[in-house]
Formats: C-alpha cells, sequence, structure tokens
C-alpha cells in the first residue's frame, strides 16, 4: 500500500456533536494516595504515631511513623534504615511469634474491580540494633500480605473485622539496604480498601533484655507503595497521551489486538492514529472483525498498513 494519509476506505458518516473519547486504562496510575507518607498533620514524636500521616489508617497495634527527625535510633534503639530513596517518612511494622502484627490501610478512590489483575509494590528493609534489643540474623525471612474489603470501614481499628487475604509472598529482607517487592493478585470481590502487614516471620529474631516477658518480635521498615491494574499485555506499555493512537507491533500484526497500540486500547472514529516503521506491520482482516475506525491517519516512512479486502478488511478515515 503507498505510504500516503488519503483514506484507504472512506465511508459517508455524519459525525454527531458528541465525540465519545476513548482513553483505554491506565495501567501506570497509582491507585494509593500518599504513597511515599510524605504528607502528615503533624511531625511524629512517639511510638505509634501513624494516626498522623494523611490518607492512611492504623490497626490497633499502632504502626510507627518516622519522619521530621524522629527516627528508629530515637525510639528503639534500631540503626537508622538511611534515607529512604523517596522524601523523608517512612513506617516501622512489626510480627511476633504468635501470629500479631502491625498493618497499616487506606481506603481506595478507585475501587478494584473484581477479576481484574493488580500489582502491589513497596521497599522494605529488616531493622537492626545498636542497643538493647538484639537482631540475631543478618535477613529477615518474612511474608509480605495485602489484605482487601468491600467496605473500608472495616480497616478501622474500631472494627476487628477480619480481612480478606489477596497475596501472600514469602521474602527475605536485608538489614543493610532497601528491598524492592513486588507482588501480584486478582481482585476476588470489588475491593474498597487495602491493608499490608508483613508476618510469619522467623521468631524471635528481637527481644527487649529490659522487658523478657514481652513476645520476641521482628521489625521492618517500609516505603514507596504502588497499587496498579496490571496490564493483560505483559510487557507492552502503556506510554499514549490525549487522542493520539500510535502502532507498536508489540504482539503481532492484528489491528484489532490492544496489545499493538501504546494505548493498549483500539482506536476509534476520534483517534487521530500514527503507523511508524516497526517490524509487525499492521494488518486489517475482515469478517469476524468489525470495520477499523479512525479520524486520520499518519503513515510514517518505511511505515505500511496492510488491508486485506478479500476477507472484507475495511479502515474507515472519518477526517472530511
Amino acid at each position: 500500500m503507498p505510504n500516503t494519509r488519503s483514506p484507504i476506505y472512506l465511508r459517508a458518516t455524519i459525525l454527531v456533536a458528541i465525540v465519545v473519547f476513548s482513553l483505554g486504562h491506565n495501567y501506570a496510575q497509582n491507585l494509593l494516595t500518599n504513597p511515599s507518607f510524605e504528607s502528615y498533620t503533624s511531625c511524629p514524636n512517639s511510638q505509634g504515631d501513624w494516626p498522623v500521616v494523611v490518607d492512611w489508617i492504623d490497626d490497633w497495634n499502632l504502626p510507627d511513623y518516622f519522619n521530621c527527625g524522629w527516627t528508629p535510633v530515637t525510639q528503639w534503639f534500631f540503626t537508622s534504615p538511611g534515607a529512604p530513596p523517596h522524601g523523608s517518612g517512612y513506617g516501622g511494622l512489626w510480627s511476633n511469634q504468635f501470629t500479631l502484627a502491625t498493618q497499616i490501610g487506606q481506603c481506595l478512590g478507585t475501587n478494584l474491580d473484581a477479576n481484574s489483575m493488580y500489582k502491589f509494590t513497596c521497599i522494605s528493609r529488616a531493622a537492626i540494633s545498636n542497643g538493647p534489643v538484639y537482631n540475631g540474623a543478618a535477613n529477615l525471612n518474612t511474608a509480605i500480605k495485602v489484605y482487601g474489603t468491600q467496605n473500608c470501614a472495616d480497616i478501622s481499628p474500631a472494627t476487628l473485622v477480619p480481612l480478606t487475604l489477596l497475596s501472600n509472598t514469602p521474602i527475605t529482607l536485608s538489614n543493610s539496604a532497601w528491598t524492592s517487592i513486588t507482588v501480584t493478585f486478582i481482585a476476588p470481590f470489588d475491593v474498597t480498601g487495602i491493608a499490608v502487614s508483613f508476618e510469619t516471620g522467623q521468631v524471635g529474631g528481637m527481644f527487649n533484655p529490659s522487658a523478657p516477658f514481652l513476645p520476641m518480635f521482628d521489625y521492618y521498615y517500609l516505603d514507596s507503595l504502588s497499587l496498579s491494574l496490571l496490564s493483560p499485555c505483559g510487557s507492552c506499555t502503556s506510554s499514549g497521551l490525549g487522542t493520539t493512537w500510535t502502532w507498536t507491533g508489540c504482539v503481532d500484526t492484528d489491528w484489532f489486538d490492544p496489545c499493538n497500540w501504546d494505548r493498549l486500547s483500539v482506536p476509534t472514529i476520534t483517534s487521530s492514529v500514527v503507523i511508524p516503521n516497526v517490524a509487525n506491520d499492521p494488518l486489517i482482516l475482515g469478517a469476524p472483525n468489525p470495520a477499523a475506525n479512525c479520524y486520520d491517519i499518519t503513515i510514517q516512512p518505511g511505515g505500511t498498513v496492510n488491508l486485506n479486502s478479500s476477507s472484507g478488511g475495511i479502515l474507515n478515515v472519518v477526517k472530511p
């Protein structure tokens, strides 16, 4: 086919005044607010000051919040984990041999859709002591757990309602460096709130000799959380903006496969399509596919659109 902007096939079309923009899913959007705990109502100055963190909910075990010069050295005689990669705020959570654990949670502004796959990421590191708290291991073997609920009020420490486990991922945390953690899960229902904790750690990693009656526990630092819809297109990522749809051919040559477009959705009559020079040139087949549509099309040097007219393939370019 010639490399031209001329319509391949133009069907007489009357454009109504209502224009619908199909923006597709934003797979890169972080569904958590204040993900690095930088916004707070007041500086922490005591144990269990997590309630000062904006948009986050604590549980009855009272997680710790570190910022404004208040550090683990101040609170627990732990060596500081060092400045986190993002900002200055970070959290402190613990678990003990009785499977008790602190957790933090958030009510979501955008619900997680049932049966959709999501990705949760964060960074964490194990605590190590420089005072009267013993840590016998260089690394902590634990598990990060993500919980969900259909009623965000259940996350409140006042309710003590069991949440649904969405993910249980074994991890090993170093006490000398921040570790990146990634877990995935499928939402079993429309999730309105999530909670995160570390549980089932190695029993008795630490103890306080000044209060030996207390259960032994493990302690973890946490920062830079992210929750996003996982693209069904795998490594084919979303990068487009506005009304422009650029062909990538990331999967194959099928025009109607959303994964072959930078928007991870198929162009519509409002889309300005760009076809660059790539390995997989787009192919428009007929039945059972509908007609391919776009508002206008630009075929860059070396780019090609293949139209299989014998199978009924049609491309409607609606720009007058």
